[in-house]
């Protein structure tokens, strides 16, 4: 039976259920993205930087480093290994394996965004679909110990069925950070990364949700690979031919 768009939408909920049930995680995943933030100001200040909002959103990027290549990848393994005991990461050793292929699911995403990005300047569509095809190639390494090309294929050959789902899931949520967030702008002071920032709590209250929230967004994203990756085992393989012809 094809999945409804509620039941994909549900996940958003699953992936706020699991750091729910999970309250020490969540809660220390966020305040580490939120003291990460704080090193954005304290680097533009000491720093002699121009004044540039795309300047800024780089040098706070540059910060969170540390949460999106290691902090957040590692919840995902742990979570996987919680919520699923896939045999490709079982729950009695998911620190070690997480441990043996990080280093490669870090380097396909690093490639990843590496092609996105060429993508994405020579023209937004081809970045698009590159991520699209894609983008679960380094989740494929981190969790299911594929090579790099092998995740890329293994992603290729999932949202060639399912990317209207991963689509529909991922906006949604992107949708509702967005409107969180929104009214933020507003409320900071300017320049946004400045001692100024570092005194104002609607900085400190923005980095806690932004925080909150892209945890919530990356325990959201391992729950739709479960679920894509789920049905994807359940899809019948096609009938073979018969090894002669039947005679009629």
């Amino acid at each position: 039976m094809k999945p409804s768009p509620i039941r994909d939408l549900k996940l958003l909920r699953e992936g706020l259920s699991r750091l729910l049930a999970r309250p020490g995680m969540f809660l220390g995943l966020t305040a580490l993205s939120t003291a990460l933030a704080a090193l954005g100001p304290l680097l533009r200040m000491r720093l002699p930087l121009p004044a540039d909002p795309l300047l800024d959103g780089m040098v706070r990027g540059m910060a969170l480093l540390p949460m999106e290549l290691y902090a957040l990848p590692r919840m995902a393994a742990y979570l996987d290994a919680q919520t699923l005991g896939h045999p490709d990461n079982l729950p009695g050793n998911w620190q070690e394996t997480f441990e043996a292929r990080w280093w490669r699911a870090t380097a396909a995403r690093l490639l990843l965004s590496l092609l996105v990005g060429i993508g994405l300047m020579l023209c937004v569509a081809p970045g698009l679909l590159v991520l699209l095809a894609f983008g679960w190639g380094p989740t494929r390494t981190l969790l299911r110990g594929d090579g790099i090309q092998a995740g890329y294929r293994a992603s290729a050959k999932l949202m060639m069925r399912a990317w209207p789902r991963a689509v529909l899931v991922i906006a949604a949520a992107l949708l509702l950070q967005l409107l969180l967030l929104s009214p933020f702008p507003a409320l900071l002071p300017e320049p946004a990364l400045s001692e100024a920032a570092l005194r104002s709590p609607w900085f400190w209250a923005e980095a806690a949700l932004s925080g909150a929230l892209g945890v919530w967004f990356a325990s959201v994203a391992l729950a739709l690979f479960q679920a894509l990756e789920a049905d994807a085992a359940t899809v019948p393989a096609p009938d073979q031919p018969p090894d002669s012809p039947s005679g009629k």
